[in-house]
């Protein structure tokens, strides 16, 4: 695949996910502006901490409207902190 060709794939990717998103957020009647939605999303952050030969993700709070977001597409919000096996991967 070229470049062209994956950069159109991620850019039609991405269209299909955000009419998908609003359709959802339509269905369950929420009303969100979609700058917001992108915003509240975009504060939600995990990163992976190794403390003692432990590895943890903890996450930041939800802002905003996030967590409906989260309902509005029907998944489950991670907890607060994970305690992560060894071998188990980590989306950075």
């Amino acid at each position: 695949m070229s470049r062209v060709q994956g950069h159109i794939f991620c850019n039609f990717l991405a269209l299909y996910l955000k009419i998908a998103l609003q359709k959802q957020l339509k269905t369950k009647e929420i009303d969100i502006p979609w700058d917001q939605v992108l915003l509240d999303l975009d504060a939600f952050k995990a990163i992976h901490l190794q403390v003692a030969e432990k590895s943890y993700l903890p996450r930041t709070e939800f802002q905003g409207d996030a967590y409906r977001i989260f309902q509005a597409v029907g998944l489950k919000p991670p907890p607060t902190l994970q305690t992560l096996q060894e071998h188990q991967n980590v989306v950075p």
